[in-house]
């Protein structure tokens, strides 16, 4: 991947959310906008184990993450320190975030932005604000188009939609919780008006830019695992393809021992067995 050279096209782990305190907060990795692209040289254009090995084999050792940040349309590295220590609850995982393997190609093109606010409107009592404010996502659905967003507010209408909204004056994501609705009094079911385009997306923070730009490692693809990680996994060689990989497009915690789908399980093969599933897209 040579630096900052590489296109911003590909797959990642898609960093969905970080919690408080964990080696992922600490190293600046951000929810909703970063995307673990490589590790300790290594990188993850195909989804297979090395993320969780690496992580397993390097406990309570320095170890270096490739990052593609959509919002900053740039790469960096992070060092972090996997550890078991940092949370008393085991299930938050050696680092600390939840993760879902995904591309990351246009991601930065589908996002919503919030432009006048009517008075007493919805979008108004969930705290929108206007002109500074971005849609970027929804637990709800993966919104890949323009319409999605608004077919998403038509199933919604009358009910509780959550909603992952960014600010560009304060830099921060929060969820917003909206009720959609015709009868407030108003146009619309949100009360406010939404661009979606070339003109509409985030603005660039530049807050990477005076970073070096020299990247300790030269990373390389994953299409084979690497030799010198002790296999903290076994996988039975007589599953098939689709067996094996189940779990594609699940949503995972980062680094939990084992990765559970529906018919099948990935294990230390110490007679432990954490899921690591957290989440689904709906």
């Amino acid at each position: 991947m040579g630096g900052a050279q590489s296109s911003a096209k590909g797959y990642g782990y898609h960093v969905l959310r970080v919690k408080e305190n964990s080696p992922a907060h600490t190293a600046g990795i951000e929810p909703f906008f970063d995307y673990i692209v490589g590790i300790n040289g290594v990188t993850l254009d195909t989804e297979s184990s090395v993320f969780q090995e690496q992580l397993l084999f390097n406990v309570d050792k320095e170890v270096i993450l490739l990052i593609y940040s959509t919002k900053e349309q740039e790469y960096r590295e992070v060092s972090l320190i996997p550890n078991k220590t940092w949370s008393a609850n085991s299930e938050d995982g050696l680092i600390g975030c939840s993760i879902r393997y995904c591309s990351y190609e246009s991601i930065n093109e589908h996002v919503w932005h919030i432009l006048d606010i009517a008075p007493d409107s919805p979008a108004e009592m969930a705290g929108l604000v206007p002109t500074t404010d971005y849609v970027i996502g929804t637990p709800h659905a993966a919104l890949r188009s323009e319409n999605d967003f608004y077919e998403l507010i038509e199933v919604y209408l009358g009910k509780p939609l959550r909603l992952y909204v960014y600010n560009a004056d304060f830099d921060v994501c929060r969820e917003v919780i909206i009720v959609p609705n015709h009868e407030w009094g108003g146009e619309g079911s949100l009360g406010c008006g939404v661009g979606y385009g070339y003109l509409h997306r985030i603005p660039k923070t530049n807050k990477f830019k005076s970073r070096d730009r020299h990247f300790e490692l030269s990373w390389n693809s994953s299409q084979q695992p690497s030799t010198t990680i002790a296999s903290a996994f076994n996988l039975d060689d007589t599953a098939s393809d689709n067996e094996k990989h189940t779990y594609s497009n699940q949503i995972i915690n980062d680094d939990q021992v084992s990765i559970k789908s529906e018919n099948r399980s990935i294990s230390n093969g110490d007679g432990s067995d954490s899921i690591v599933i957290v989440e689904k897209e709906n």
